[in-house]
Protein backbone atom coordinates (compact mmCIF):
# COMPACT_ATOMS: atom_id res chain seq x y z
CA UNK A 1 0.00 0.00 0.00
CA UNK A 2 2.74 2.18 0.94
CA UNK A 3 4.61 1.64 -2.26
CA UNK A 4 1.27 2.56 -4.20
CA UNK A 5 1.26 5.55 -2.53
CA UNK A 6 4.64 6.67 -3.52
CA UNK A 7 4.04 5.88 -6.94
CA UNK A 8 0.63 7.70 -7.16
CA UNK A 9 3.06 10.60 -5.28
CA UNK A 10 5.81 10.35 -8.29
CA UNK A 11 3.29 10.49 -10.55
CA UNK A 12 1.44 13.71 -9.61
CA UNK A 13 5.20 15.37 -8.75
CA UNK A 14 6.35 15.03 -12.66
CA UNK A 15 3.14 16.11 -13.84
CA UNK A 16 4.06 19.40 -11.77
CA UNK A 17 7.51 19.28 -12.85
CA UNK A 18 6.33 18.94 -16.34
CA UNK A 19 3.99 22.20 -15.98
CA UNK A 20 6.13 24.56 -14.08
CA UNK A 21 9.63 23.88 -14.63
CA UNK A 22 9.89 22.17 -18.03
CA UNK A 23 7.11 23.74 -20.27
CA UNK A 24 8.07 27.17 -19.72
CA UNK A 25 11.80 26.27 -21.25
CA UNK A 26 11.75 27.65 -24.63
CA UNK A 27 14.05 24.79 -26.53
CA UNK A 28 11.64 22.37 -27.75
CA UNK A 29 14.08 19.22 -28.06
CA UNK A 30 15.22 20.12 -24.60
CA UNK A 31 11.73 20.24 -23.45
CA UNK A 32 11.19 16.54 -25.49
CA UNK A 33 14.44 14.88 -23.81
CA UNK A 34 13.77 15.97 -20.31
CA UNK A 35 9.78 15.08 -20.48
CA UNK A 36 10.77 11.76 -21.85
CA UNK A 37 13.43 11.19 -19.41
CA UNK A 38 11.14 11.78 -16.08
CA UNK A 39 8.24 9.38 -18.18
CA UNK A 40 10.59 6.01 -18.68
CA UNK A 41 12.07 6.36 -15.26
CA UNK A 42 9.09 6.45 -14.04
CA UNK A 43 7.26 3.96 -16.07
CA UNK A 44 10.10 1.62 -15.17
CA UNK A 45 10.24 2.28 -11.95
CA UNK A 46 6.18 1.77 -11.77
CA UNK A 47 5.80 -1.44 -14.03
CA UNK A 48 8.76 -3.25 -11.75
CA UNK A 49 8.08 -6.60 -9.75
CA UNK A 50 3.98 -6.60 -11.24
CA UNK A 51 1.77 -9.74 -10.31
CA UNK A 52 1.83 -11.69 -13.18
CA UNK A 53 -1.21 -13.28 -15.14
CA UNK A 54 -2.94 -10.11 -13.38
CA UNK A 55 -5.34 -7.53 -15.46
CA UNK A 56 -4.08 -4.85 -12.56
CA UNK A 57 -0.35 -5.02 -14.24
CA UNK A 58 -1.54 -4.38 -17.65
CA UNK A 59 -3.76 -2.15 -16.55
CA UNK A 60 -1.20 -0.26 -14.88
CA UNK A 61 1.21 -0.60 -18.13
CA UNK A 62 -1.06 0.83 -20.05
CA UNK A 63 -1.84 3.59 -18.02
CA UNK A 64 1.96 4.66 -17.76
CA UNK A 65 2.20 4.23 -21.24
CA UNK A 66 -1.04 6.67 -21.92
CA UNK A 67 -0.30 9.10 -19.30
CA UNK A 68 3.51 9.54 -20.80
CA UNK A 69 2.26 10.21 -23.99
CA UNK A 70 -0.33 13.10 -23.31
CA UNK A 71 2.84 14.05 -20.92
CA UNK A 72 4.64 14.31 -23.50
CA UNK A 73 2.41 16.10 -26.13
CA UNK A 74 1.43 18.60 -23.88
CA UNK A 75 4.73 19.55 -22.61
CA UNK A 76 6.75 19.06 -26.02
CA UNK A 77 4.67 20.57 -28.54
CA UNK A 78 1.51 22.44 -27.63
CA UNK A 79 3.41 25.43 -25.48
CA UNK A 80 1.04 27.55 -27.77
CA UNK A 81 -1.70 26.55 -25.79
CA UNK A 82 -2.40 28.79 -22.92
CA UNK A 83 -3.62 25.68 -19.76
CA UNK A 84 -3.92 26.16 -16.29
CA UNK A 85 -2.99 23.45 -14.14
CA UNK A 86 -5.75 22.22 -13.64
CA UNK A 87 -6.82 21.73 -17.49
CA UNK A 88 -2.84 20.52 -17.92
CA UNK A 89 -3.69 17.77 -15.14
CA UNK A 90 -7.36 16.65 -16.32
CA UNK A 91 -6.00 16.23 -19.92
CA UNK A 92 -3.21 14.19 -18.40
CA UNK A 93 -5.30 11.85 -16.64
CA UNK A 94 -8.42 11.84 -18.92
CA UNK A 95 -7.93 8.16 -19.84
CA UNK A 96 -8.71 7.46 -16.02
CA UNK A 97 -11.65 9.56 -16.21
CA UNK A 98 -12.81 10.04 -20.19
CA UNK A 99 -15.66 12.48 -19.60
CA UNK A 100 -16.96 14.43 -22.59
CA UNK A 101 -20.05 15.69 -23.56
CA UNK A 102 -22.63 14.15 -24.83
CA UNK A 103 -23.44 15.91 -28.25
CA UNK A 104 -19.90 15.39 -29.14
CA UNK A 105 -20.08 11.39 -28.18
CA UNK A 106 -21.03 9.09 -30.54
CA UNK A 107 -23.21 5.66 -30.05
CA UNK A 108 -25.23 7.58 -27.37
CA UNK A 109 -28.16 5.28 -27.51
CA UNK A 110 -31.22 5.64 -25.09
CA UNK A 111 -30.84 4.94 -21.91
CA UNK A 112 -32.91 1.46 -22.18
CA UNK A 113 -31.42 0.76 -24.66
CA UNK A 114 -27.89 0.91 -23.01
CA UNK A 115 -29.08 -1.28 -20.08
CA UNK A 116 -30.40 -4.09 -22.71
CA UNK A 117 -26.95 -3.91 -24.28
CA UNK A 118 -25.27 -4.34 -20.95
CA UNK A 119 -27.20 -7.21 -20.17
CA UNK A 120 -26.57 -8.82 -23.42
CA UNK A 121 -22.47 -8.00 -22.79
CA UNK A 122 -22.57 -9.27 -19.33
CA UNK A 123 -23.92 -12.61 -19.91
CA UNK A 124 -22.25 -13.23 -23.27
CA UNK A 125 -19.02 -12.91 -21.56
CA UNK A 126 -19.80 -14.91 -18.40
CA UNK A 127 -20.28 -17.58 -20.61
CA UNK A 128 -17.16 -16.95 -22.63
CA UNK A 129 -15.59 -17.08 -19.11
CA UNK A 130 -17.14 -20.33 -18.21
CA UNK A 131 -16.55 -21.81 -21.29
CA UNK A 132 -12.75 -20.65 -20.95
CA UNK A 133 -12.80 -22.18 -17.78
CA UNK A 134 -14.40 -25.65 -18.37
CA UNK A 135 -11.68 -26.21 -21.14
CA UNK A 136 -7.76 -26.73 -21.33
CA UNK A 137 -6.79 -23.08 -23.54
CA UNK A 138 -3.79 -24.54 -24.69
CA UNK A 139 -1.83 -23.00 -28.17
CA UNK A 140 -5.03 -24.90 -29.94
CA UNK A 141 -5.97 -23.56 -33.57
CA UNK A 142 -9.02 -22.44 -32.22
CA UNK A 143 -7.52 -20.02 -29.71
CA UNK A 144 -4.98 -19.04 -32.07
CA UNK A 145 -8.16 -18.14 -34.50
CA UNK A 146 -9.86 -16.19 -32.22
CA UNK A 147 -6.65 -14.19 -31.39
CA UNK A 148 -5.78 -13.72 -34.92
CA UNK A 149 -9.05 -12.54 -35.66
CA UNK A 150 -9.52 -10.39 -33.11
CA UNK A 151 -5.47 -8.95 -33.78
CA UNK A 152 -7.20 -8.86 -37.91
CA UNK A 153 -10.49 -6.91 -36.87
CA UNK A 154 -8.23 -4.01 -35.04
CA UNK A 155 -6.50 -3.82 -36.78
CA UNK A 156 -8.97 -3.42 -40.12
CA UNK A 157 -10.41 -0.88 -37.57
CA UNK A 158 -7.27 1.22 -37.35
CA UNK A 159 -7.08 1.36 -41.10
CA UNK A 160 -10.87 2.75 -41.18
CA UNK A 161 -9.73 5.40 -38.64
CA UNK A 162 -6.56 6.45 -40.35
CA UNK A 163 -8.84 6.77 -43.74
CA UNK A 164 -11.45 8.93 -42.47
CA UNK A 165 -9.60 11.24 -39.99
CA UNK A 166 -5.34 11.13 -41.44
CA UNK A 167 -5.90 10.30 -45.49
CA UNK A 168 -8.97 11.45 -46.24
CA UNK A 169 -8.16 15.37 -45.43
CA UNK A 170 -5.45 15.80 -47.90
CA UNK A 171 -5.99 17.96 -50.62
CA UNK A 172 -3.85 15.82 -53.36
CA UNK A 173 -5.90 12.65 -54.75
CA UNK A 174 -3.05 11.10 -55.85
CA UNK A 175 -1.49 10.84 -52.55
CA UNK A 176 -4.82 9.65 -50.89
CA UNK A 177 -5.24 7.05 -53.58
CA UNK A 178 -1.28 5.59 -53.10
CA UNK A 179 -1.76 6.08 -48.92
CA UNK A 180 -4.98 3.92 -48.85
CA UNK A 181 -4.33 1.55 -51.26
CA UNK A 182 -0.88 0.78 -49.56
CA UNK A 183 -2.74 0.21 -46.22
CA UNK A 184 -5.33 -1.90 -48.07
CA UNK A 185 -2.56 -4.15 -49.64
CA UNK A 186 -0.66 -4.63 -46.43
CA UNK A 187 -3.37 -5.40 -44.59
CA UNK A 188 -5.02 -7.98 -46.61
CA UNK A 189 -1.55 -9.37 -47.86
CA UNK A 190 -1.32 -9.69 -43.56
CA UNK A 191 -4.94 -11.18 -42.98
CA UNK A 192 -4.76 -13.74 -46.17
CA UNK A 193 -1.64 -15.43 -44.84
CA UNK A 194 -1.92 -19.27 -44.66
CA UNK A 195 -5.90 -19.41 -45.08
CA UNK A 196 -7.03 -22.66 -44.50
CA UNK A 197 -6.95 -24.73 -48.23
CA UNK A 198 -10.47 -25.51 -49.89
CA UNK A 199 -12.10 -23.78 -46.91
CA UNK A 200 -15.01 -21.55 -48.20
CA UNK A 201 -13.94 -19.25 -44.79
CA UNK A 202 -10.83 -19.10 -46.27
CA UNK A 203 -12.57 -17.79 -49.98
CA UNK A 204 -14.89 -15.13 -47.76
CA UNK A 205 -12.16 -13.54 -46.24
CA UNK A 206 -10.07 -12.86 -48.75
CA UNK A 207 -13.50 -11.73 -50.72
CA UNK A 208 -14.28 -9.36 -47.83
CA UNK A 209 -10.52 -7.82 -47.79
CA UNK A 210 -10.83 -7.01 -51.00
CA UNK A 211 -14.34 -5.38 -50.60
CA UNK A 212 -13.49 -3.17 -47.75
CA UNK A 213 -10.36 -2.45 -49.73
CA UNK A 214 -12.08 -1.06 -52.76
CA UNK A 215 -14.91 0.37 -50.39
CA UNK A 216 -12.05 2.32 -48.78
CA UNK A 217 -10.18 3.50 -52.00
CA UNK A 218 -13.45 4.90 -53.19
CA UNK A 219 -14.36 6.68 -49.73
CA UNK A 220 -11.35 8.13 -49.36
CA UNK A 221 -9.42 9.02 -52.89
CA UNK A 222 -12.61 9.57 -55.10
CA UNK A 223 -15.55 10.76 -52.93
CA UNK A 224 -13.87 13.52 -50.57
CA UNK A 225 -16.58 16.16 -51.62
CA UNK A 226 -19.10 14.32 -49.72
CA UNK A 227 -19.69 14.93 -46.62
CA UNK A 228 -19.38 12.28 -44.24
CA UNK A 229 -19.83 11.48 -40.50
CA UNK A 230 -17.69 8.66 -38.88
CA UNK A 231 -20.28 6.62 -39.05
CA UNK A 232 -21.56 6.59 -41.95
CA UNK A 233 -18.08 6.52 -43.26
CA UNK A 234 -17.79 3.30 -41.53
CA UNK A 235 -21.20 1.76 -42.11
CA UNK A 236 -20.51 2.61 -46.07
CA UNK A 237 -16.81 0.28 -45.30
CA UNK A 238 -18.70 -2.70 -44.05
CA UNK A 239 -22.09 -2.44 -45.66
CA UNK A 240 -20.93 -6.12 -47.78
CA UNK A 241 -21.08 -7.76 -44.13
CA UNK A 242 -24.65 -6.46 -43.22
CA UNK A 243 -26.18 -5.13 -46.52
CA UNK A 244 -29.35 -4.02 -45.00
CA UNK A 245 -31.50 -1.49 -47.21
CA UNK A 246 -34.61 -0.10 -46.83
CA UNK A 247 -37.30 -2.40 -48.13
CA UNK A 248 -38.81 0.15 -50.52
CA UNK A 249 -36.02 0.15 -52.78
CA UNK A 250 -34.98 -3.34 -52.74
CA UNK A 251 -35.96 -5.75 -55.09
CA UNK A 252 -37.14 -9.45 -54.51
CA UNK A 253 -39.13 -8.37 -51.89
CA UNK A 254 -42.00 -11.08 -51.67
CA UNK A 255 -44.58 -11.33 -48.66
CA UNK A 256 -43.23 -13.53 -45.93
CA UNK A 257 -44.66 -16.58 -46.37
CA UNK A 258 -43.66 -16.53 -49.78
CA UNK A 259 -39.80 -16.12 -49.10
CA UNK A 260 -40.51 -18.74 -46.35
CA UNK A 261 -41.64 -21.08 -49.33
CA UNK A 262 -38.83 -20.51 -51.67
CA UNK A 263 -36.21 -21.20 -48.98
CA UNK A 264 -37.39 -24.18 -48.22
CA UNK A 265 -37.43 -25.16 -51.63
CA UNK A 266 -33.65 -23.97 -52.14
CA UNK A 267 -32.66 -25.57 -49.10
CA UNK A 268 -33.65 -28.59 -50.34
CA UNK A 269 -32.34 -28.47 -53.74
CA UNK A 270 -29.17 -27.42 -52.24
CA UNK A 271 -29.02 -30.65 -50.03
CA UNK A 272 -29.88 -32.36 -52.98
CA UNK A 273 -27.65 -31.46 -55.22
CA UNK A 274 -24.59 -31.43 -52.75
CA UNK A 275 -25.59 -35.24 -52.35
CA UNK A 276 -25.21 -35.64 -55.69
CA UNK A 277 -22.22 -33.78 -55.80
CA UNK A 278 -20.45 -35.95 -53.11
CA UNK A 279 -20.90 -38.95 -54.35
CA UNK A 280 -19.20 -38.43 -57.69
CA UNK A 281 -16.44 -37.32 -59.18
CA UNK A 282 -17.03 -34.37 -60.67
CA UNK A 283 -14.95 -33.16 -63.05
CA UNK A 284 -14.73 -29.92 -65.56
CA UNK A 285 -17.98 -30.89 -67.85
CA UNK A 286 -21.03 -28.91 -68.73
CA UNK A 287 -23.09 -31.06 -66.02
CA UNK A 288 -21.22 -30.30 -63.69
CA UNK A 289 -21.05 -26.58 -64.59
CA UNK A 290 -24.56 -26.22 -64.08
CA UNK A 291 -25.02 -28.44 -60.96
CA UNK A 292 -22.00 -25.65 -59.27
CA UNK A 293 -24.41 -23.16 -60.36
CA UNK A 294 -27.44 -24.79 -59.35
CA UNK A 295 -25.87 -25.02 -56.29
CA UNK A 296 -24.41 -21.85 -56.18
CA UNK A 297 -27.52 -19.99 -56.60
CA UNK A 298 -29.66 -22.02 -54.25
CA UNK A 299 -27.36 -21.63 -51.50
CA UNK A 300 -28.86 -18.20 -51.15
CA UNK A 301 -31.39 -19.51 -48.37
CA UNK A 302 -28.95 -18.43 -46.07
CA UNK A 303 -29.12 -14.75 -47.09
CA UNK A 304 -33.39 -15.00 -47.32
CA UNK A 305 -33.34 -16.42 -43.75
CA UNK A 306 -31.31 -13.64 -42.44
CA UNK A 307 -33.92 -11.20 -44.44
CA UNK A 308 -36.52 -12.69 -42.62
CA UNK A 309 -35.11 -11.98 -38.95
CA UNK A 310 -34.48 -8.12 -40.22
CA UNK A 311 -37.68 -7.97 -41.94
CA UNK A 312 -39.31 -8.98 -38.85
CA UNK A 313 -37.58 -6.88 -36.50
CA UNK A 314 -37.77 -3.50 -38.45
CA UNK A 315 -41.46 -4.33 -38.99
CA UNK A 316 -41.08 -4.72 -42.32
CA UNK A 317 -38.95 -1.22 -42.85
CA UNK A 318 -35.65 -2.89 -43.98
CA UNK A 319 -34.39 -5.74 -45.50
CA UNK A 320 -31.47 -6.98 -46.70
CA UNK A 321 -29.97 -7.21 -50.11
CA UNK A 322 -30.48 -10.11 -51.84
CA UNK A 323 -28.17 -12.73 -53.72
CA UNK A 324 -29.69 -13.05 -56.87
CA UNK A 325 -32.10 -11.82 -58.89
CA UNK A 326 -33.24 -14.89 -61.34
CA UNK A 327 -30.10 -14.51 -63.01
CA UNK A 328 -31.99 -17.39 -65.16
CA UNK A 329 -34.25 -15.03 -66.94
CA UNK A 330 -31.03 -12.83 -67.69
CA UNK A 331 -31.65 -11.83 -71.75
CA UNK A 332 -27.91 -9.94 -72.12
CA UNK A 333 -24.43 -10.49 -70.11
CA UNK A 334 -24.58 -6.58 -69.08
CA UNK A 335 -28.09 -7.89 -67.19
CA UNK A 336 -26.78 -11.00 -65.63
CA UNK A 337 -23.88 -9.29 -64.31
CA UNK A 338 -25.97 -6.20 -63.51
CA UNK A 339 -28.88 -6.74 -62.34
CA UNK A 340 -29.39 -9.99 -61.79
CA UNK A 341 -26.62 -12.05 -59.85
CA UNK A 342 -24.53 -11.60 -57.01
CA UNK A 343 -26.46 -8.00 -55.88
CA UNK A 344 -24.17 -7.40 -53.39
CA UNK A 345 -20.69 -7.71 -54.88
CA UNK A 346 -22.76 -5.82 -58.01
CA UNK A 347 -23.87 -2.79 -55.50
CA UNK A 348 -20.24 -2.32 -54.47
CA UNK A 349 -18.20 -2.95 -57.56
CA UNK A 350 -20.54 -0.31 -59.26
CA UNK A 351 -20.66 2.58 -56.52
CA UNK A 352 -16.64 2.23 -55.58
CA UNK A 353 -15.17 1.12 -58.80
CA UNK A 354 -17.63 1.80 -62.28
CA UNK A 355 -19.25 4.96 -60.83
CA UNK A 356 -15.44 6.59 -59.88
CA UNK A 357 -13.98 5.51 -62.94
CA UNK A 358 -16.64 6.60 -65.00
CA UNK A 359 -16.68 9.72 -63.84
CA UNK A 360 -12.89 10.43 -63.73
CA UNK A 361 -12.67 9.17 -67.70
CA UNK A 362 -16.00 10.53 -68.65
CA UNK A 363 -16.18 6.91 -70.31
CA UNK A 364 -18.61 3.74 -69.37
CA UNK A 365 -16.78 1.26 -71.18
CA UNK A 366 -13.49 2.41 -69.07
CA UNK A 367 -15.97 1.67 -66.32
CA UNK A 368 -16.75 -1.65 -66.92
CA UNK A 369 -13.42 -2.76 -67.79
CA UNK A 370 -11.75 -1.83 -65.13
CA UNK A 371 -14.70 -3.27 -63.20
CA UNK A 372 -14.28 -6.82 -64.92
CA UNK A 373 -10.08 -6.46 -64.03
CA UNK A 374 -10.32 -5.97 -60.95
CA UNK A 375 -12.94 -8.37 -60.18
CA UNK A 376 -10.63 -10.80 -62.01
CA UNK A 377 -7.60 -9.74 -60.24
CA UNK A 378 -10.18 -10.60 -56.64
CA UNK A 379 -11.45 -13.95 -58.37
CA UNK A 380 -7.21 -14.93 -58.99
CA UNK A 381 -6.16 -14.08 -55.98
CA UNK A 382 -9.35 -16.38 -54.28
CA UNK A 383 -7.26 -19.39 -56.76
CA UNK A 384 -4.51 -18.53 -54.83
CA UNK A 385 -5.49 -18.32 -51.57
CA UNK A 386 -8.24 -20.71 -50.96
CA UNK A 387 -6.84 -23.33 -53.04
CA UNK A 388 -2.85 -22.77 -54.28
CA UNK A 389 -3.61 -23.62 -58.10
CA UNK A 390 -1.48 -21.64 -59.92
CA UNK A 391 -2.53 -23.46 -63.26
CA UNK A 392 -6.25 -21.34 -63.03
CA UNK A 393 -4.86 -18.15 -62.25
CA UNK A 394 -4.46 -16.70 -66.15
CA UNK A 395 -8.17 -18.66 -67.35
CA UNK A 396 -9.72 -17.16 -64.18
CA UNK A 397 -8.66 -13.88 -65.04
CA UNK A 398 -9.15 -14.42 -69.15
CA UNK A 399 -12.66 -15.36 -68.27
CA UNK A 400 -13.50 -12.03 -66.37
CA UNK A 401 -11.65 -10.19 -69.11
CA UNK A 402 -13.74 -11.80 -72.21
CA UNK A 403 -16.93 -11.31 -69.62
CA UNK A 404 -15.78 -7.22 -69.33
CA UNK A 405 -15.19 -7.25 -73.07
CA UNK A 406 -18.44 -8.61 -74.44
CA UNK A 407 -20.48 -6.23 -72.25
CA UNK A 408 -18.81 -3.12 -73.37
CA UNK A 409 -19.26 -4.27 -77.32
CA UNK A 410 -23.17 -5.15 -76.06
CA UNK A 411 -23.62 -1.34 -74.93
CA UNK A 412 -21.79 -0.39 -78.19
CA UNK A 413 -23.91 -2.82 -80.08
CA UNK A 414 -27.35 -0.66 -81.60
CA UNK A 415 -28.98 -4.19 -82.67
CA UNK A 416 -31.86 -5.16 -80.47
CA UNK A 417 -32.17 -8.71 -80.50
CA UNK A 418 -35.47 -10.77 -79.55
CA UNK A 419 -35.20 -11.94 -76.12
CA UNK A 420 -35.53 -15.20 -76.78
CA UNK A 421 -32.83 -14.88 -79.11
CA UNK A 422 -30.82 -12.58 -76.39
CA UNK A 423 -31.12 -15.50 -74.06
CA UNK A 424 -29.65 -18.07 -75.69
CA UNK A 425 -26.59 -16.24 -76.38
CA UNK A 426 -26.02 -15.40 -73.27
CA UNK A 427 -25.97 -18.56 -71.68
CA UNK A 428 -24.43 -20.26 -74.55
CA UNK A 429 -21.66 -17.68 -73.85
CA UNK A 430 -21.53 -18.40 -69.89
CA UNK A 431 -21.73 -22.26 -71.10
CA UNK A 432 -18.63 -21.67 -73.36
CA UNK A 433 -16.79 -19.77 -70.87
CA UNK A 434 -17.29 -21.36 -67.66
CA UNK A 435 -14.48 -23.80 -67.85
CA UNK A 436 -12.44 -20.87 -67.21
CA UNK A 437 -13.17 -20.44 -63.70
CA UNK A 438 -14.60 -23.20 -62.44
CA UNK A 439 -12.52 -25.91 -62.06
CA UNK A 440 -10.96 -25.10 -58.43
CA UNK A 441 -14.65 -25.14 -57.31
CA UNK A 442 -15.17 -28.64 -58.84
CA UNK A 443 -12.43 -30.11 -56.95
CA UNK A 444 -13.74 -32.84 -54.64
CA UNK A 445 -12.34 -31.82 -52.02
CA UNK A 446 -13.75 -28.16 -51.46
CA UNK A 447 -17.39 -29.92 -51.93
CA UNK A 448 -16.05 -32.00 -49.39
CA UNK A 449 -14.52 -29.54 -46.48
CA UNK A 450 -17.99 -27.20 -47.16
CA UNK A 451 -21.20 -29.01 -46.85
CA UNK A 452 -23.98 -26.26 -46.86
CA UNK A 453 -26.15 -24.70 -43.68
CA UNK A 454 -28.37 -27.32 -41.91
CA UNK A 455 -27.06 -30.06 -43.89
CA UNK A 456 -26.46 -32.62 -41.24
CA UNK A 457 -29.63 -31.24 -39.77
CA UNK A 458 -31.87 -34.76 -39.06
CA UNK A 459 -35.50 -33.65 -39.17
CA UNK A 460 -35.00 -32.05 -42.35
CA UNK A 461 -36.34 -33.90 -44.95
CA UNK A 462 -33.52 -36.04 -47.48
CA UNK A 463 -33.71 -36.04 -51.30
CA UNK A 464 -32.53 -39.22 -52.29
CA UNK A 465 -29.67 -38.34 -54.83
CA UNK A 466 -30.29 -39.92 -58.76
CA UNK A 467 -27.61 -43.92 -58.75
CA UNK A 468 -26.31 -42.02 -61.61
CA UNK A 469 -23.37 -39.53 -62.25
CA UNK A 470 -23.79 -36.44 -64.52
Amino acid sequence: MAWSWFILISWFICILTCYYIIRPISIKLVRFILTSFLCILLSYITCQNLPRFNTLALLTIVICWLMSIRLIALTSFSTRTPLTFQSFLLKTLWMCFPILPKKTAQNQWPIIYSIILIIIKLLINHWIYRWFLKCEMGVSYQTIFIFYLSLMTISWFVCILTCYYVIRPISIKLVRFILTSFLCMLLSYITCQNLPQFDSLGTFTVVICWLISIRLISLTSFSTKTLLTFQTFLLKTLWMCFPILPRKTAQNQWPIIYSIILIIIKLLINHWIYRWMTKCEMGVSYQGIFMFYLLLITISYVIEIEMIFVRILTLDKYTLESFTNFPIFSTSLREFWGRRYNRIMHTIFKESIFEPIRLEFSSSTIGALTTFIINGLLHVHIVLGSFDDKSSLFPTFMFFLLHGIACSIETKMKIQLPKYVGWIITFIFLLITSPLVVKPFLDKRFIMLNPPLFFDVEWIPKLPPPNFCP
